[in-house]
């Protein structure tokens, strides 16, 4: 007779709950990484101080929602799960505190990544605590929209903590990046269908120069997170093309991957988005470099044939566009064009008009091409709106740094504080109209929303602390990744050395674009996203276990044999 003990049934019950609620955690994230780029209403649908507040508000409301959910899940979790009998309350001494943090950093280099999100964490709730008004910082300026507020960079770091300490496993990791990879893909169609005046939602806002903004409703964040789904897309596409280049097999997953990146090369190019452009060919560039340097030639060969296959499907589309556009721009001028000497201007002849002769705009005018678009782009850089506009954003933002004003109907809690803390989460544009300079004819001052520089629009907010702390998670995952390539790569599998390259080339250009760009919703949820994917990336390509119990492959993708709840110990690398 067999006796079950009510305290194997409990463990037992436990363990279920504990597997529903990370099956639960994984679809929520994915949910995130999906659902948040995409999200939108009619136009009619919300009134609200943004213009795109109809694409904003839902982005908000859903990371917030599934933040709150992960945090319920998580806590459960915790909450029902084993405890250490031992301890007591000697980690409260000091020295044993220091030493626990010193071993535990030490047993990895990611970790450098989770303390530099803390030092983040710290700063954003420092300087919420002691703003210049609590509510605006913790909730928003305006509640609800999206901004920087203390409440929503807590449901980053939320989505960030969950990610970073529940992705275990390979097939994880997998479904994750293939999330990541057709959310760009879709946000990239639309924004192709944008241009050729195809948006069957009506999601553009006001744009010039045929300017295309898909579901986020600014061109520069929808090359933002084009920037990012590239080098994933190429990264995923070279683990996936194995075998031999004589199989037909091969060449047709490399003619759907470079589908899939060219339809993304397309979407970023025709936003007209300076910055992600340059931040997009530094990434691959890095992706390039790395990849040849600590991968290896076959695999890198791989990855460089579906980039090339990539841009020569986009040139030719472009080129074909063009073509057509210039095409039709010639039959049109021939048909509207005046009869030789039917318009000639005579002694004292009222000379004709410029729109009898040439064609005016109409919804059947031919598209620009795009270098067309880039061109005259380009041509702009220097304008109000361009670099020159940037400028100024950056010298009154210095000005606020440094000084500190405050509103002459007020007092300024610990003025001589703000340099170092900032004015507080979402201060930025109440406290750039102190300094702001008026550039139109109408004299109004500037109310921008975003320094259009990551570091310098948390300096306003946060102060120097925020601007170390921020530059800090940068470079802690650069130190990590270059320690893992430089002294660790032996024990990685070429799979493992992929994504890591990616995912660091991915920073490089995020970084680059950042010291122009505009950091929102969207594209905010996916960076952390993937800096969470940096951080569980060792766990999860090395474990031969997955999240629920069923074996999986290893990262060499040589068969194990293990037992059913066997866990892989904590030192064990998989070779290649």
């Amino acid at each position: 007779m067999t006796v079950v003990s009510g305290q194997n049934v409990s463990f037992d019950a436990h363990g279920r709950l504990v597997v529903w609620i990370n099956y639960a955690l994984e679809a929520l994230w994915l949910l995130v990484v999906v659902l948040v780029p995409l999200a939108f209403v009619s136009q009619d649908y919300v009134l609200s101080e943004a213009k795109i507040a109809y694409l904003e508000l839902p982005k908000i409301a859903l990371l917030r929602t599934m933040a709150g959910l992960m945090t319920i899940l998580w806590l459960l979790e915790w909450a029902i799960g084993p405890r250490s009998s031992g301890g007591g309350v000697s980690w409260l001494h000091p020295a044993t505190w220091l030493a626990g943090l010193g071993a535990w950093i030490q047993a990895s280099s990611t970790r450098w990544v989770f303390l530099a999100v803390w030092l983040f964490l710290g700063a954003v709730t420092l300087s919420t605590v002691l703003s210049a008004s609590f509510s605006v910082s913790m909730w928003g300026e305006v509640p609800g929209q999206d901004g920087n507020s203390a409440y929503t960079t807590l449901a980053y770091l939320l989505l960030f903590g969950v990610v970073a300490t529940h992705l275990k496993t390979r097939p994880q990791l997998s479904r994750l990046l293939g999330a990541i990879v057709v959310m760009g893909t879709l946000v990239a169609g639309y924004a192709v269908m944008e241009h050729y005046d195809q948006g069957i939602f009506d999601l553009k806002p006001w744009l010039a120069d045929r300017r295309v903004s898909s579901t986020l409703g600014n061109p520069i964040l929808a090359a933002a997170v084009m920037l990012m789904t590239i080098p994933i897309s190429l990264s995923v596409a070279a683990i996936t093309m194995r075998g031999s280049t004589r199989r037909v097999r091969f060449w047709v997953k490399a003619g759907l991957w470079a589908l899939i990146v060219s339809v993304q090369m397309q979407g970023i190019i025709y936003t007209l988005s300076r910055g992600p452009w340059i931040g997009t060919i530094l990434s691959l560039s890095v992706l390039l470099l790395l990849a040849i340097v600590f991968v290896g030639w076959r695999t890198s060969a791989r990855l460089a044939l579906v980039l090339v296959l990539a841009g020569g499907l986009t040139w030719i589309v472009i080129s074909t566009q063009a073509f057509r556009g210039q095409s039709q721009l010639t039959v049109n001028s021939g048909a509207t064009g005046p009869t030789p000497g039917a318009t000639a201007a005579t002694p004292g002849a009222t000379a004709p008009t410029t729109s009898a002769a040439a064609p005016t705009p109409s919804a059947n005018a031919p598209t620009p091409g795009a270098a067309a678009l880039l061109a005259r782009r380009f041509a702009s850089s220097t304008s109000r709106v361009g670099i020159a506009g940037r400028l100024r954003h950056w010298e009154v933002s210095w000005r606020l740094m440094i000084h500190r004003p405050w509103f002459s109907f007020d007092a300024l809690s610990l003025p001589w504080l703000r340099p170092l803390i900032g004015y507080g989460p979402d201060f930025f544009r109440y406290t750039y109209l102190l300094e702001s300079p008026a550039v139109n004819q109408s004299m109004l001052p500037e109310s921008p929303r975003h320094a259009h520089n990551y570091f310098v629009y948390q300096g306003v907010e946060l102060g120097f602390l925020g601007i170390f702390a921020s530059f800090g998670v940068f470079a802690a995952m650069f130190l990590a990744g270059g320690y893992q390539l430089l002294w660790r790569r032996h024990r990685y599998s070429t799979e493992y050395k992929l994504v890591l390259v990616g995912l660091m080339a991915i920073m490089a250009g995020r970084m680059l674009e950042q010291m122009v760009g505009v950091a929102r919703v969207s594209d905010l949820t996916i960076s952390w996203t993937l800096l969470a994917v940096f951080v569980g990336l060792p766990i999860a390509m090395r474990s031969a276990e997955n999240t629920y119990g069923a074996s999986s492959q290893p990262v060499d993708g040589s068969q194990t044999h293990s037992s059913h709840h066997a866990m892989p110990a904590p030192g064990a690398d998989w070779q290649r």
